[in-house]
């Protein structure tokens, strides 16, 4: 593996974002840097109350980045109440 991954996450260091975000990103940053430096893969679980929608496509996001840039990056979602995905979200997942 090439050295795109940590340019790719090393630039979200540099994104503008309110202080009181930043810090958290940055602990993710840190986190993702020190699996993938040790060769190991990195675990996201993206979490909502519902995970019916904002989980399910941060996951899917995520995922997909991380396959897109070659990363070791499993993608997960999780809520907190047991909902099914919702049908908006479903529809336009299937869209052209």
């Amino acid at each position: 593996m090439d050295s795109t991954w940590f340019k790719v996450i090393s630039g979200f260091q540099n994104v503008s974002l309110d202080p009181d975000r930043k810090e958290p990103i940055n602990q993710l940053i840190d986190y993702l840097e020190q699996k993938i430096k040790s060769g190991e893969t990195a675990k996201l679980n993206f979490i909502c109350t519902h995970n019916s929608r904002r989980s399910q496509f941060s996951q899917l996001w995520g995922g997909s980045l991380a396959v897109y840039f070659g990363l070791p990056i499993e993608c997960y979602s999780g809520g907190v109440e047991v909902t099914e995905f919702n049908p908006r979200a479903v529809e336009a997942l299937n869209r052209d």
